[in-house]
């Protein structure tokens, strides 16, 4: 309405708002895209944010892919120079989906997360990937670590009852003697001094270790009397020579 009291027509303008800027995820409490962990140690999870600017805060969803460390070539590096300063990142390529990074199978996980607002708008995804190494090797343990043995008596060699353990998972292993069935038989022969290795693997490292062997003769040898046998072969010789012929 003017001064003149002249009414204007009313007009309605519908302003529509359009949401297309898409939540960004924001990866806290790390420092590298590659987490190392020792096999079976415990896995602290990344934490993640999705922070949108008309939802708030958002979900974030995570995936994780597995794959062997032969695999190692399907780790790539890509760099990102986005409004987060420069650093490189590590994409997967192939590998089999999994729930969770299993700390107690060496490989590697990578884990992706990803997040999208109530409009649809898809975040950038982050990827970090955990590589689980096993570089402690096993741990063999003998009952008895030194035997004395008679060769006389002998026809195999001691059992030290060995077993072996893989730190830390606490895992039982198989620990085995490496000798050939040659040498076994050698040592069987001969008086000396040896050291009987034993060997177990947990598929990543080797460990060996060794038990102290000594064969010795304390067993007198027997005397035999040539000369008495030499009379009575010739006496048996004779006896029977002369009644034959008789």
């Amino acid at each position: 309405m003017d001064y003149s009291e002249n009414i204007a027509q009313e007009e309605r303008v519908t302003i529509e708002y359009e949401d297309t800027t898409a939540p960004v995820i924001a990866l806290q409490s790390y420092d590298s895209y590659l987490f190392e962990d020792e096999k079976c140690e415990t896995y602290s999870e990344v934490e993640s944010t999705g922070e949108d600017c008309v939802d708030g805060y958002v979900t974030v969803d995570e995936s994780i892919v597995y794959l062997s460390l032969s695999d190692h070539s399907k780790v790539t590096e890509g760099t990102d120079q986005g409004t987060k300063s420069p650093k490189t990142e590590l994409y997967c390529s192939g590998g089999d989906v999994v729930d969770s990074v299993d700390t107690s199978t060496p490989g590697y996980y990578c884990v992706t997360y990803a997040a999208k607002d109530a409009a649809g708008n898809e975040a950038e995804t982050e990827t970090v990937v955990v590589e689980v190494e096993d570089t402690i090797p096993p741990e063999i343990h003998f009952e008895t670590e030194s035997f004395t043995e008679e060769c006389a008596s002998l026809t195999s060699l001691p059992d030290p009852e060995a077993y072996a353990t893989d730190e830390p998972c606490d895992d039982s292993i198989e620990a085995t003697c490496d000798w050939t069935d040659d040498a076994i038989s050698n040592a069987l022969k001969t008086v000396g001094d040896y050291e009987v290795q034993y060997e177990a693997t947990d598929g990543y490292n080797t460990a060996t270790k060794s038990y102290s062997l000594t064969i010795e003769d304390t067993t007198a040898p027997t005397i035999t009397c040539l000369k008495l046998l030499f009379i009575v072969f010739a006496y048996s010789l004779f006896f029977n020579l002369f009644f034959f012929r008789s």
